[in-house]
This record gives C-alpha cells, structure tokens and sequence, in this order.
C-alpha cells in the first residue's frame, strides 16, 4: 500500500512541475488577454542606453509547425520617431505582426526611438505584454537636434543651419522635442531626415544590434493581414542572402550627386537591374552607365547585418550620407539596395517571386504591391473601404485571420 501511495503521489508532482507548465507556456497566444499579463512586469530597466521590460518565457529552440524554423541571433528591428500617433501606430503592428508569425518565432524586438517622451512606465508593459513572449527593447537613436548639430564640422554645421534658415540658439529655446519638427527647403522636416540617415547608415553598426547577424526590418505603418504562410527568415538563412524584400520596385533615385556617390563607392556605373524568374536579381554594371537606380521597398525587408557591416559596404554608407545631414535623398531605401546591387545581386532575392506572400498592408496595398481589394477577394473576403482599420473589422467577422482578435483594441490606424 505505501508503494502504491508513493507511485500516486510521484505521478502528481510530474503533473505539476513539468506537464502543467508546458501545458501554460504553449497555450494558444490569441488566447492571452494582454492585460493579464502584467502582473510582475512592474520595474523598467535600468540600463543606460535601452528600456526593456523582463521577458517571462524563453523561446522554444524549434517551432511546432515544421514549416517554420526558429534561427539564432535573429531580431526583428522597426523605428519611431516617439510623439503619440507613432506610438499607438506601434501597437497595432507589433500586436498584428505577433499574430501572424512572431507567435511561433519569438524572435527579440528592437524599436529604435529618436524621443522616448511617450514611452513611459505606462506604455512600456502594455508593449510588452503585445509581444509576449518575445523580447522588447526600446533604444534612444539619436541626440538633441542641437547636439547632433554642434557634433558636424563647422563648415557642414554653418551650410545647415543657412539651409534651415536657423540658428543653434534658436533651436536651443524651441527645446528637444519641437526642434525635430523644423522644416528646410533642401529636406523638408528634420525628423524624417533623420529616420532615412539612420536607417542608412547609424543602424549597421549600432550597438544594439552587435549580437544579432539577421534583421527582419518592419515599418510601423506595415500591418499584417493574415497569418504568414512561408517563413521569409527561414528562407533568407537557407538561401543564403544578403537581402530579401517585400516590394521592389519603389520608385528610383537619380541625378549627377547620386550617380557620382556610386562611382566613387563601387568604382562603376549602374546599367539595369532586373528581378529574373526565380527572383534573384540581375544587374549589369559598366563604368560608363549613369542609369537611374530604382530602389527596394522600405517598408518590409531581410538583411544580413555581417554584409552591410562589411568594410565596402561602410564605405559605401560614408560616402552615400557625405555632408548632406538629415538629407532625405540619400535614404535608405538607396542605402539597402545599392550594396545589394553592385556587390550581391544574385544572393538578393524577391519575397513573391520566391513563393512567399506574406499579405502585409502598406500604403493601401497588399505587400506594397497589390491592391488591398484584389488580395482580399482572393481570399473570398469583400470590402470597400480602404484604410486597413475600416477593412479590419470585415475580414475579422468573415472569418479571416482569427489569431489577431487580440488585436482589436489596437487597431486604430489606416494607412
């Protein structure tokens, strides 16, 4: 009788320290009330240069769905400037975008934010619990306006502050938070410079992002439709690229200063550039080519962080920016294509023509590409509106999407 005491109460403590638990941990996340989970998320961290929120759960080293793979040292990177618009605009991508794959891959979350004035204690765990299980760090981008200015060389700073038709003491009384909002005649607001610098150049070797290698790049205004169906970080790892976008083209870039900053990188010219059937891309060069540069899709891409850290490719990020601060025509956009081009066309590659559609609304289109009517009716879904939070609520009572009920309370934002 005791032995057989002793069996029954082994089997209950199995029960509870291990079944119970994974039982907990693997619980479907569309279930999980964001609210509930703030409980012991109460402290931000006091490290210097990030705010980060203590993550409760690890990541599985596999995923259930075997077509799905989760990869180390990858993170999924997007960036604000931090007033409130762009804040609520956050949640509801990163809560859409955890629906629809980070559930599976937790993969750690960098939001980059150049003014943390609405990232309180507040917000911070109900950003947390969005994500949950993943990993969030929100991370200062940038000084003041003023500081980043007194930090050029005189000349450049003098050539700016004529072009803004400004001085450092004027910009000294507006204070940090309005100073961004200055608008130039050579590059319109100085905030949205900035984004396109950084993303250009600062964001290769911040620190950050030292232990990552792989950067799934989301804007916050891209919000996922549907459950991703193809793994895009699984294929870009075992493909080997160095850049898988979303959309291309996107418009172009031109110009004597833009073909000459490519000369001077590359030591050539660029001819054409094509995306061939299975959706590598074809590019011809030629010393005397000056041909116009159309330009990958900023908006959803994968880059492999060990090429653009290279030193050709930070030679290239030097002299694409040069002198020209904040200045919005030399982007990133440009900045992720270029080094693609010249140096790696056939490790650059498509999403759609690779066979992976992953049905994320930017601009009012499916994927940057398709319009939002079209992909939707494909999937037997009908609606007339066109800003994403006026279609959400039609797809979601049809049916579509499920996972991302959770989400509802986000969903805000159109465009």
């Amino acid at each position: 009788m005791a032995r057989q005491q002793y069996r029954a109460l082994l089997v209950i403590v199995l029960v509870i320290l291990v079944i119970v638990p994974s039982a907990i941990i693997s619980a479907h996340w569309s279930k999980i009330q964001p609210s509930k989970l703030l409980s012991g998320v109460a402290r931000l961290s006091s490290a210097p240069n990030s705010t980060e929120l203590p993550r409760p759960v690890r990541p599985p080293s596999t995923l259930n769905n075997s077509s799905f793979r989760r990869h180390e040292r990858v993170v999924v990177v997007t960036k604000v400037h931090g007033h409130n618009p762009a804040e609520g605009m956050l949640k509801q991508c990163l809560c859409l975008f955890t629906a629809a794959y980070n559930f599976r891959a937790q993969y750690d979350i960098v939001v980059f934010a150049t003014d943390l004035t609405y990232f309180t204690n507040a917000t911070l765990p109900d950003l947390q619990a969005i994500v949950h299980p993943a990993r969030l760090v929100i991370v200062p981008d940038s000084m003041s306006v003023k500081d980043e200015l007194l930090a050029l060389p005189e000349q450049d700073r003098a050539l700016f502050l004529k072009q803004c038709n400004t001085t450092i003491d004027a910009i000294d009384k507006m204070g940090p938070t309005p100073a961004w909002f200055i608008g130039c005649s050579h590059i319109g607001r100085i905030n949205y410079g900035w984004q396109a610098e950084f993303r250009s150049k600062q964001i290769w070797q911040h620190p950050a992002l030292a232990k990552y290698r792989y950067m799934l790049w989301l804007d916050t205004d891209a919000f996922s439709m549907s459950g991703w169906p193809q793994d895009p970080v699984d294929y870009f790892i075992q493909n080997d690229l160095v850049l898988l976008f979303d959309h291309f083209p996107q418009g172009a870039v031109t110009g004597p200063e833009v073909q000459d900053r490519l000369h001077q990188a590359f030591g050539t010219g660029l001819c054409t550039v094509k995306i061939k059937q299975n959706g590598r891309m074809q590019v011809r060069t030629a010393k005397n080519c000056r041909s116009r540069m159309p330009l990958v899709h900023g908006m959803l891409h994968m880059t492999d962080l060990d090429f653009y850290r290279s030193p050709l490719v930070k030679n290239f990020t030097e002299i694409w920016i040069g002198n020209t601060k904040y200045a919005r025509k030399f982007d990133d956009q440009a900045a992720v294509s270029a080094p693609a081009f010249f140096l790696a066309p056939d490790r650059t590659a498509d999403m759609r023509r690779s066979g992976i559609e992953l049905g994320v609304f930017h601009n009012f289109k499916a994927d940057g590409q398709e319009k939002t009517r079209e992909y939707l009716a494909k999937r037997n879904v009908t609606s007339k509106a066109q800003g994403f939070h006026k279609i959400y609520p039609t797809f979601v009572a049809s049916g579509h999407f499920p996972r991302s009920n959770v989400c509802k309370p986000y969903i805000k934002y159109g465009t």
